[in-house]
């Protein structure tokens, strides 16, 4: 008995699906037995009798019949956990039926996911302007991420007490013309292949709504990215198609923004961080000179999954001038995480 492969990828999110496969001699009849660890379960199994398919939440399996020998195919789901890493195994039990020998095979595999905390929270926070007018920030909010993948976070006002959150103008007038732009490349599209009117109809719905990391958002936007997956997998043209009406959009307006310096010093601190700030280009503005924020931390990540939403104490903002201050420059990331997506 000799396997030709066994494949399992090494590391996953949680809460996710991933492949695994086993391939043999077509020749050699073998019996097949999957046993899971409470975290993963059996989602599809591919190349076997419709009647093995009926127990797949079991936390073992086993396969000795295939429509076509010499192939066992599965997808496996994972849950999310109450820690950012875990190490699992996987085993696999291979016997052939000819000879009885057996082999057992174990394939570990990671489960990750972020771990956003808190560390700092300053009681004040002043705002001053050097003799170039550029902002000095004394004191910084920090966060770390102690998991291993990357955190999507977005930033909202609880309590606002003359101060709101506000896009650059430069940015507003880009995002405008970009999606007006984008809404008259997708009738041209839409007209082609008007059998995906409506999806493209809630996508560009979906831009035009401000970002938001609720359940319902989050929800769509799953469903949207499935959608999309699957006919893109069937119509390589109509994928095409679209990525050209996103193209144009941006190429078209990209001379709209030309202030994006101090912006690239946030986006070059993502990668060793895994701190993603949704709305890092949105800013403070700070009306009066003194006055109270309260501020709500959204988080999810790759997989979209839901994480508890953190509440930043009040904070006193006291400010020489009337000014607007990029949010991400109110945030510190503490730290580096360890590898993953």
């Amino acid at each position: 008995m000799q396997l030709k492969s066994l494949y399992m990828p090494d590391s996953i999110i949680q809460n996710d699906e991933f492949p695994a496969h086993v391939t043999w001699n077509k020749n050699d009849n073998l019996e097949i037995t999957v046993i899971l660890p409470e975290t993963i379960e059996i989602k599809e199994v591919y190349n076997v009798p419709s009647e093995y398919i009926e127990n797949l939440e079991s936390s073992s399996a086993k396969f000795d019949e295939f429509e076509v020998n010499g192939y066992l195919g599965f997808v496996f789901k994972t849950r999310l956990l109450n820690e950012s890493k875990s190490i699992e195994d996987v085993e696999f039990i291979i016997k052939d039926l000819d000879t009885s020998k057996t082999k057992r095979f174990v394939k570990q595999i990671q489960l990750f996911r972020p771990a956003i905390e808190l560390i700092k929270t300053p009681s004040n926070i002043v705002i001053k302007h050097d003799s170039e007018d550029n902002l000095i920030i004394d004191e910084k909010i920090h966060l770390k991420n102690y998991g291993n993948g990357t955190a999507l976070i977005s930033v909202k006002i609880d309590s606002e007490d003359g101060f709101n959150m506000a896009v650059p103008h430069e940015i507003d007038d880009f995002n405008t013309k970009v999606l007006h732009t984008f809404e008259t490349e997708l009738e041209g599209l839409k007209s082609d292949y008007p059998e995906h009117s409506s999806l493209l109809d809630d996508f560009y719905s979906l831009l035009k709504e401000p970002i938001s990391l609720d359940k319902d958002t989050k929800a769509k936007i799953e469903s949207i990215e499935s959608n999309f997956v699957s006919i893109f997998e069937e119509n390589e043209k109509f994928h095409e198609g679209f990525s050209l009406c996103i193209w144009n959009a941006y190429i078209k307006n990209v001379q709209l923004v030309t202030k994006i310096e101090s912006f690239m010093s946030y986006l070059n601190s993502v990668g060793k961080n895994k701190i993603l700030l949704l709305n890092s280009i949105e800013l403070l503005k700070c009306e009066k000179m003194e006055g109270n924020i309260k501020l709500l931390i959204e988080i999810t990540d790759l997989n979209y999954n839901d994480y508890p939403t953190i509440e930043i104490p009040s904070i006193a903002i006291n400010c020489e001038k009337e000014c607007k201050v990029p949010i991400y420059s109110l945030f510190e990331w503490n730290g580096e995480s360890g590898a993953g997506e």
